[in-house]
């Protein structure tokens, strides 16, 4: 099915539609391994589907969350739920399995507070593919949400950033290109500055010209009106 899109937002209706027994019993699995001693986990593989290491991982985090159209990427909530930096990055260096079962460990505590509402179809993909590139999208997402997050609480205007990381790797394998986030995060801040400057400035002229005070002319400005009134007198 890999050539093919699965819908995984119609696998979590049929999840939910499911008696509270077999809920409870998929929820009880704490090890991926676990997933398929679980007899429901047969019954939510889409038609043609056999047990593999891709279907261990969604169905492990089948229990938590609901399906928000629209809604945030992995990183992108995490940031919102104010999830500590040093959490991310154990998750993020941990190896496989552990980084999933720290993952799962922060979804079933924001389920608990009713607070994982996500873009199910892109939470289950990453899962599916699960692997390096999708970590680094998951980390990207978390700090470009963090900044955001820290720019509207100082109301500062936003500079337009990368607008969507959510890319479906086909190839488990393959890296996710993506863009360094030290060195993303500093160019904005210095294009930030530049515009912060920018505002303060065209605000200050506004305000002097409101109050009917003239600005006393730089410098540079004097040495340039004196230049064109000597030019004026010679042609004179």
């Amino acid at each position: 099915m890999l050539n093919q899109k699965i819908n995984f937002i119609d696998l979590k209706s049929k999840f939910d539609s499911l008696s509270k027994g077999d809920k409870a019993e998929l929820r009880r699995a704490t090890k991926l391994a676990d997933i398929f001693k679980v007899r429901v986990s047969y019954r939510l593989l889409p038609k043609g589907e056999k047990p593999s290491r891709q279907w261990e991982r969604v169905l492990f985090f089948l229990p938590f969350g609901e399906h928000l159209t629209g809604g945030n990427r992995v990183g992108e909530l995490l940031a919102y739920l104010q999830i500590k930096e040093q959490k991310i990055q154990q998750m993020l260096k941990s190896a496989n399995p552990n980084d999933l079962l720290l993952l799962r460990d922060l979804s079933k505590w924001a389920d608990q507070k009713k607070l994982l509402k996500l873009d199910y179809q892109y939470f289950c993909e990453s899962l599916y593919f699960w692997g390096s590139g999708y970590k680094q999208a998951i980390e990207k997402d978390y700090f470009l949400t963090c900044r955001k997050i820290a720019q509207d609480a100082a109301g500062v205007v936003t500079m337009e950033g990368v607008t969507d990381l959510a890319i479906t790797l086909k190839d488990e394998e393959k890296l996710f290109p993506g863009l360094p986030v030290s060195s993303m995060l500093s160019a904005n801040l210095q294009a930030q500055d530049v515009v912060v400057e920018t505002i303060k400035n065209l605000e200050s002229k506004q305000m002097n010209s409101t109050l009917g005070i003239t600005e006393m002319p730089s410098k540079q400005e004097k040495i340039s009106k004196s230049k064109i009134r000597k030019k004026k007198e010679t042609k004179e």
